[in-house]
């Protein structure tokens, strides 16, 4: 399995030198989340990310897909090795005929016991710098031929590694809300930019909930702003718990918050506004410190990417009219676009 390359050394590289492996909690999920996307829309028999290890000049497989993935994950290469290699150094890469290719690294093939036919690679990069790859090996096409790789193949993987870099990137606190720790709206804007783009690529759904507290205000009234902050650090962990690694949620502003759902229809979006409904609605907030919060309840608007026409101001503007329609009457859900209101 060629493929799990280095990288390429050249004065590039020296200039700009790649930051040390990203870290957050939720990396490798958001890793393998990636590849697995990747495997959806291009599908392949094998997948790696790479890594950059700085200290010892070299690319880790952090995480893969396929046969092989067991034995080939942590497993290390130099960083002058390789397709994965060539395409840090150079850019996005495509090879059809990889085994007669001199660019084609061999002992991670030897080790894993894979045949590698075809390889796409895209550099993941942050600003100028670069810190890992993320590759497919051996498309998979229709019974009975071998896969060749295409140019919109390449162009799909290239705006997967936007989006993995934009979610590493926004590990950063510049991207996070400093009270809740959810992402701010600068970083929201971002990340449904890159959503629409990937969207109009492959035709992928997502859909948007726009969450307002109902009665937020009385909690600041009775109880002062400090209960009203730890009321909110509860609520974001609670739709921390109802949604999944790769979702996204920001905190809008003051009571209002923003759950972004990849490769969603509105009718799972619609599930989700409900789960997160019952369990503000249910929760009970400050209870063992002898508050009364159970008048909090949440107003919810979802809208999906496709009645949006792949603009984002629309998706926004949809879902933030969907939660006002919903706050006549408080505590519900309601649903804009195909079908009208719901």
């Amino acid at each position: 399995m060629d493929s799990i390359p280095s990288w390429q050394s050249s004065s590039s590289t020296s200039r700009r030198r790649s930051p040390s492996r990203p870290r957050s909690p939720d990396l490798k999920a958001s890793l393998q989340d990636a590849l697995a996307k990747a495997n959806r829309l291009v599908p392949s028999e094998a997948g790696s990310v790479y890594l950059f290890r700085p200290r010892r000049d070299e690319l880790v497989i952090a995480v893969s897909f396929g046969s092989s993935a067991p034995s080939v994950e942590s497993k290390a290469v130099p960083r002058n090795k390789g397709f994965a290699g060539y395409s840090f150094e150079n850019g996005p890469l495509l090879a059809n005929d990889v085994q007669s290719d001199p660019r084609f690294y061999r002992r991670i093939e030897t080790e894993a016991k894979f045949k590698t036919r075809s390889v796409l690679c895209a550099p993941l990069e942050i600003g100028e710098r670069r810190f890992g790859v993320i590759q497919l090996l051996n498309r998979v096409s229709e019974p009975g031929g071998e896969g060749a790789y295409n140019e919109r193949d390449l162009e799909l993987l290239n705006v997967l590694a936007q989006l993995i870099t934009q979610s590493i990137s926004h590990a950063s606190a510049a991207a996070r809300d400093p009270l809740t720790g959810l992402y701010n709206s600068r970083s929201l804007h971002e990340r449904l930019a890159k959503e629409l783009a990937a969207s109009r690529l492959t035709g992928d759904e997502f859909c948007v909930l726009f969450i307002d507290l109902d009665h937020f205000k009385q909690v600041n009234d009775r109880y002062g702003h400090l209960i009203g902050s730890r009321t909110l650090i509860a609520v974001a962990r609670l739709l921390r718990e109802c949604t999944r690694q790769h979702d996204f949620i920001a905190r809008y502003g003051g009571d209002e918050f923003i759950l972004v759902i990849p490769s969603c229809d509105l009718e799972a979006g619609v599930q989700v506004a409900e789960k997160i409904r019952r369990k503000i609605e249910s929760a009970e907030f400050m209870k063992d410190e002898g508050l009364d919060l159970a008048f909090l309840t949440s107003s919810i608007g979802c809208a999906s990417s496709r009645d949006s026409h792949h603009d984002r101001d629309a998706l926004l503007r949809l879902a933030d009219t969907a939660m006002y329609e919903a706050k006549v009457e408080r505590n519900r859900v309601v649903v804009l676009g195909r079908g009208g209101a719901k």
